[in-house]
């Protein structure tokens, strides 16, 4: 298994919400094209309470920087 075929499937079994404070936050997994296009590997919207990360990422430590990068946007905004 390459390290992007485990990448991806570390991304595909995250939860469809995590809790940010005492707020749920929507995961959503986007495509290579639509990360393309906002220009970055995942985003945090606090106006629509919802994460969002690339589905394929080059290996699982550049997924998990990014998810945690997001959550420390929510949590900074929630607290």
């Amino acid at each position: 298994m390459t390290e992007a075929e485990r990448a991806r499937g570390l991304v595909l079994r995250l939860p469809d919400t995590i809790r940010v404070g005492a707020y749920d936050f929507t995961l959503e997994q986007w495509s290579p094209n639509r990360a393309a296009g906002a220009q970055r590997w995942g985003e945090c919207s606090t106006c629509e309470m919802r994460i969002s990360i690339q589905r394929d990422m080059p290996n699982a430590i550049k997924a998990a920087d990014t998810l945690l990068h997001e959550i420390s946007h929510a949590t900074w905004w929630s607290f």
